[in-house]
């Protein structure tokens, strides 16, 4: 079956960023890989014990990041709008109350994907940004189950702006020319930091 989403050009990226993580923290591990079932996670992290972590690893661009301060929400992976509909009503950023009208101009009955917000599998969700001198400007890891909740969803579509994107080459989709959409999430918001973990006293506690 084709695949219609995920960017398989970052797996050693989201490999090195986490190792170098856990290295700079002086967090023990046995191996760190590539996860096989990539809607399931991204990065696997084998700990001491046998235990496991699941990672899904996220990068911001900081120029962005530093003008907005906003995450990306992966939404919809994937989607094609309607006959007839005008796509480039939608290819700016807009409010949460237009949702329900997004929802009815897309066709989810053919090549549609929902994003990993909906059901990634992921032990914990990793949002980083890199300066331009390679060093982690921002680096936090939130709870999975909760970044797939429906409260969680219910709360973007209620509160946050979202944007269609046109994915760029590197996605291995590009080139059936679909649309993928996210939610813009600031740094600073309280629910998303309300869900935040802190990677030793998580370990810690397994």
């Amino acid at each position: 079956m084709m695949n219609i989403s995920g960017n398989y050009h970052t797996e050693e990226r989201e490999v090195e960023v986490v190792r170098r993580i856990f290295d700079e923290q002086s967090i023990p591990y046995v191996k760190i890989e590539k996860y096989a079932r990539a809607d399931d996670g991204d990065v696997c992290v084998h700990l001491e014990g046998g235990k496991t972590l699941l990672i899904e690893v996220k990068e911001e661009r900081y120029n962005r990041f530093t003008k907005f301060g906003d995450l990306g929400i992966d939404y919809i992976s994937a989607f094609q709008f309607k006959q007839g509909v005008n796509s480039d009503d939608w290819k700016r950023q807009q409010q949460p109350e237009r949702v329900n009208e997004f929802w009815q101009s897309i066709d989810t009955s053919y090549n549609f994907k929902y994003g990993k917000v909906f059901y990634s599998k992921s032990d914990l969700w990793l949002f980083f940004v890199l300066d331009p001198d390679n060093d982690f400007y921002y680096c936090k890891f939130f709870d999975g189950a909760f970044m797939t909740s429906r409260e969680f969803r219910d709360y973007l579509e209620s509160n946050c702006q979202f944007t269609v994107n046109i994915k760029p080459p590197t996605q291995q989709s590009y080139y059936d020319r679909h649309n993928s959409a996210c939610f813009f999430l600031n740094r600073n918001d309280n629910v998303l930091n309300q869900c935040e973990v802190d990677l030793q006293e998580l370990i810690d506690r397994l």
